[in-house]
C-alpha cells in the first residue's frame, strides 16, 4: 500500500525503513551514507541522463543532498524513495544495458535507460511522478519495453517553462534557485552536445536564459530600499 511522505508517495515498507534508520544516520559524507544504506545503487552527484554505467544509477542534485543533510523530514522522504528505487527489478529486460534515476534540484524524478539489441540503440528518458501513487509502476513499464529499430538519444532545453518560472519569481531567493536550476540545464545540454544528442542551439538558449535571470538578480538587488541615518535626512 502506497503512503505519502511530504510530496512523495512510497511503499509502507520504504517508509517504515526510512524512519527506523533516521537515528543511524551520520553526521559526515551524505553519499557515503546513503551508499551504505543502499549498496545496490550507485550514487553521483549531478543531474545528467545516460551517465552512469551498468544498473541502478542514482543521480541526485546538490540541492537536494543540502536539503537532505539539513531537514530530517527530508532525509527520511527520499530514502523511502531510494528503498523503493532500490528494490525495483531493473534486471527484467536483458536488452537493457544501462539505466538510472535522476532526482533534480526541484526534487523532480526522471528515469533512463540504454537498451540494445539487433535492431538498434534506444536510449529513453521519461518524467516520474512521485505525486503519483504507482510512479513505480512507470519504470516497470518502461524497463520491459523492446528495443524496435535505432533511437538516437536527444537533449533539449524546455525553454518555456523556465521563462514562465523567471516571470514568476519575487525574490532573491526565487532567482537564486532558478539560476541552479538553468546550470544544470546548461551543464545537461553540453553533455548532450559532445555525445550530438542537441546542437548548440540548445546550449545556446540555455545561456541566454541565464544572462536573462542574473539580469533579473541584479535589479532586484540594486533595487534595495536605501536606509536613510538621521544625518541623512537632515542633509
Amino acid at each position: 500500500m502506497a503512503v505519502k511522505v511530504g510530496q512523495s508517495y512510497v511503499s509502507e515498507a520504504a517508509l517504515s525503513f526510512a524512519q527506523a534508520s533516521a537515528e543511524e544516520t551520520g553526521g559526515g559524507n551524505i553519499l557515503k551514507d546513503l551508499a551504505k544504506k543502499f549498496p545496490n545503487l550507485k550514487f553521483s552527484v549531478g543531474t545528467a541522463p545516460f551517465s552512469g554505467s551498468g544498473k541502478g544509477n542514482v543521480a541526485v542534485s546538490p540541492k537536494i543532498l543540502r536539503e537532505m543533510q539539513e531537514n530530517p523530514d527530508k532525509r527520511v522522504e527520499y530514502e523511502a524513495l531510494l528503498y523503493d528505487v532500490a528494490n525495483l527489478n531493473w534486471n527484467q529486460n536483458p536488452t537493457v544495458k544501462s539505466s538510472g534515476v535522476i532526482i533534480d534540484a526541484n526534487g523532480e524524478m526522471s528515469m533512463w535507460s540504454i537498451s540494445k539489441s539487433d535492431g538498434g540503440t534506444k536510449r529513453a528518458k521519461s518524467p516520474l511522478d512521485k505525486n503519483n501513487k504507482s510512479w513505480w509502476q512507470k519504470v516497470l513499464d518502461e524497463l520491459s519495453k523492446k528495443t524496435d529499430g535505432e533511437v538516437t538519444g536527444k537533449v533539449g532545453f524546455n525553454e518555456s517553462k523556465r521563462a514562465r518560472q523567471l516571470s514568476a519569481a519575487q525574490t532573491k531567493a526565487d532567482i537564486r534557485a532558478l539560476l541552479e536550476l538553468l546550470q544544470e540545464d546548461l551543464d545537461e545540454c553540453k553533455d548532450g552536445l559532445s555525445k550530438n544528442w542537441c546542437d548548440e542551439a540548445e546550449v545556446k538558449k540555455v545561456e541566454e536564459m541565464i544572462e536573462r535571470a542574473q539580469q533579473r538578480l541584479n535589479e532586484l538587488e540594486n533595487s534595495a530600499p536605501q536606509i536613510f541615518s538621521p544625518v541623512n535626512i537632515l542633509i
